[in-house]
């Protein structure tokens, strides 16, 4: 569970906190599509009890239905005591007593199978209009996290419980955003991002972390290698030579005297094969061929380095800063 219910009060305290439960429930169900008839007030059996309405909509038009609603609070018991059927005093008669036809358990815990038993004979009983809802730990849980419109309902009731949960999951909330601003504005580069992080959302944490592209790009341990021949081969020497193995070769030729690490042993040994059985182990290590920003920034991405122009280089920092600058 992320979510601590014992951030909230024990409902026994008697400091002028233990109607907070209660209150969550009330502003809860609030955010959730109820709208609240009676506010929170003491019942018989000393708990506290809420009348809400839902209104569903059918094809006969609208139809008000009206709920008890229980809070039980028993967070902070030991192992988490369950709602037993004798927490739940006649919750037939109180439905009926308060012009409902519905009952809604809410709990910090969860309820005991003999209250489900109980509730569900009620409800099965020949004739009978009872029903009943159970808002559980879980289920409450499942309903605020996530939310947009329900983060100040967690931030208020459980701010501890937040903050843990920002700090798991903060770099998560803009990937919609970031994505969308990389397919559009770095269209060239995504497909390399996502070679490297293996996904744009694993690009976000580093992202804010490093201060340099240098450092960022080693969190997937690829280094910068800067060298103008790679332009050479990919446009001047490619468009002069319709053999694709030759331009492979030449590459893999740069990538060697770069020491960029081939994938294995087997691989540098192959270098004295064929022409053809060569251009095949070139292609098991580069990674990813891109003429990025336009035709004089080329990228070349092989298992451990990038290989760029000075240009590409200068473009690269550039948009650092600019996706670091959308985070902040």
């Amino acid at each position: 569970m992320l979510i601590d219910f014992r951030e909230i009060p024990k409902a026994n305290t008697g400091n002028g906190d233990q109607d907070t439960f209660e209150l969550f429930a009330r502003d809860f169900l609030s955010v959730y599509g109820y709208e609240v008839v009676v506010e929170p007030s003491r019942g018989a059996d000393g708990g506290q009890d809420i009348k809400i309405k839902e209104t569903r909509h059918g094809i006969g038009g609208k139809t008000e239905v009206y709920w008890l609603v229980s809070c039980k609070h028993y967070a902070h018991s030991k192992k988490f005591k369950s709602v037993s059927h004798k927490d739940e005093e006649d919750p037939s008669g109180r439905v009926s007593a308060k012009d409902c036809i519905g009952f809604i358990g809410f709990y910090s815990t969860l309820p005991s199978s003999g209250l489900t038993n109980m509730l569900e004979g009620l409800k099965n009983r020949p004739g009978s209009s009872f029903d009943y809802k159970i808002f559980d730990r879980a289920k409450i849980e499942s309903l605020i996290i996530g939310y947009k419109d329900r983060e100040n309902l967690f931030i208020r009731y459980f701010p501890e419980s937040f903050k843990k949960w920002k700090e798991i999951n903060y770099y998560n909330e803009p990937v919609k955003l970031f994505r969308f601003y990389i397919e559009n504005k770095y269209k060239s580069l995504s497909a390399v991002f996502e070679a490297m992080f293996g996904s744009i959302e694993n690009m976000i944490k580093p992202l804010r972390e490093k201060k340099a592209i240098e450092d960022l790009f080693l969190e997937s341990n690829i280094k910068i290698v800067t060298d103008e021949r790679v332009h050479k081969f990919l446009f001047e020497d490619r468009e002069k030579d319709e053999n694709t193995s030759s331009f492979l070769l030449k590459l893999a030729k740069l990538i060697e005297e770069e020491n960029i690490e081939i994938l294995t042993e087997q691989h540098k040994q192959n270098t004295q094969l064929n022409k053809k059985t060569k251009s095949a182990y070139t292609k098991d290590y580069i990674r990813y061929i891109t003429l990025s920003f336009h035709s004089s920034e080329a990228i070349v991405l092989t298992k451990n380095s990038l290989i760029v122009t000075k240009t590409a280089k200068f473009k690269l920092s550039e948009m650092f800063k600019d996706l670091k600058s959308m985070l902040t």
